[in-house]
């Protein structure tokens, strides 16, 4: 074993290899060069950062479609995966038995039965044209849980959705998922399954979405929320309209200079007297914010711009308004 960085491939063939190798309980980093690497991985060393050297566009873990239960199976804790591509397996990540890892500066594309993650935070992360649910499974007792700050979920199939399940055990159990500078962007309004296995036991996880932009509204949400099973928090400061990503119909995520997100981030939110802050880069190591002294974008990706330009497209459709500001979400009805 190196004694300073494992490299790969130059240490270790594979990415297995090299998480292999590494002695339980010792604190290891593991640099993965570009390219494209065909393997499943089981992540199960503590205190392990495992990061590519030229992020996501250039350094891939391609399933190949196969039917490996997980393409990255994590029952680690405390450790870090940055700067990937997770593309082409069954589960794209299962998270489960792992405790507070940290995901970052992810591509999460084309996985055909979603992810699940139980007390982790995920920054910086796309999700797109996947399949399954987003889920979010545990009990545990800490405040915010899950915490997803600056991510993009957008362009998925159908029937992804988001699947958050309470394994309550006691009454003063709290389990908790905060979204943060995030868009959430689906087809539809059915986006949530929320669910408990409470039995008679009072339940207590709470919801908290803070500066986003989302295809649902507060309402939907709440219609969701079969039995009241969350304590649902829905900031003032979250965007309901259509986010104007650069290129969605090719992938590209990023946003358009006129996108309603730039600029509608925040540096930090507190909610009962912990700071949760934004990430100082972007999924592409642009600074954030970009420029200095400005507010961040909300999404994985920073522009370079303060504010948004005018969107110089006016949109008409059958069920529109003539009142209306023209806009995709909010058509003229006549030209």
């Amino acid at each position: 074993v190196p004694a300073g960085d494992i490299n790969v491939p130059a240490d270790a063939p594979t990415i297995q290899a090299a998480i292999d190798i590494i002695a339980p309980g010792t604190s290891k980093t593991i640099v993965v060069a570009p390219g494209e690497y065909f393997e499943s991985l089981v992540f199960n060393k503590w205190y392990v950062t495992l990061k590519s050297s030229a992020g996501p566009l250039q350094t891939i873990i391609n399933g190949q479609q196969s039917y490996e239960a997980s393409l990255v199976y994590v029952q680690a804790h405390n450790s870090i995966i940055d700067g990937f591509t997770i593309k082409n397996g069954t589960r794209g990540i299962d998270a489960y038995n792992g405790l507070d890892n940290l995901f970052k500066n992810l591509i999460l594309e084309s996985n055909s039965n979603g992810f699940v993650f139980q007390s982790d935070t995920v920054e910086n992360c796309v999700f797109k044209n996947n399949s399954g649910e987003l889920r979010f499974s545990g009990n545990r007792d800490q405040q915010y849980s899950n915490i997803f700050r600056n991510v993009t979920i957008a362009g998925n199939n159908d029937d992804f959705k988001i699947n958050i399940n309470h394994q309550h055990q006691n009454q003063s159990n709290y389990w908790d998922v905060l979204f943060f500078n995030s868009v959430l962007f689906f087809d539809n309004n059915d986006v949530f399954d929320i669910s408990t296995e409470s039995g008679n036991y009072p339940i207590s996880p709470r919801l908290h979405i803070e500066n986003c932009l989302l295809s649902f509204t507060e309402a939907d949400l709440n219609n969701e929320n079969v039995n009241n099973i969350l304590d649902i928090y829905w900031d003032d400061n979250n965007l309901t309209s259509y986010p104007y990503f650069n290129n969605p119909d090719n992938g590209d995520y990023s946003l358009s200079s006129y996108s309603p997100m730039i600029g509608a981030g925040a540096m930090s939110v507190t909610i009962d007297g912990v700071t949760y802050d934004a990430p100082n880069t972007d999924i592409l190591g642009n600074s954030r914010p970009n420029p200095s002294g400005t507010s961040p974008d909300i999404g994985a990706y920073e522009s370079s711009e303060s504010a948004a330009d005018y969107n110089p497209h006016k949109y008409v459709a059958t069920n529109g308004n003539n009142g209306n500001s023209g806009v995709l979400t909010d058509p003229f009805l006549t030209i």
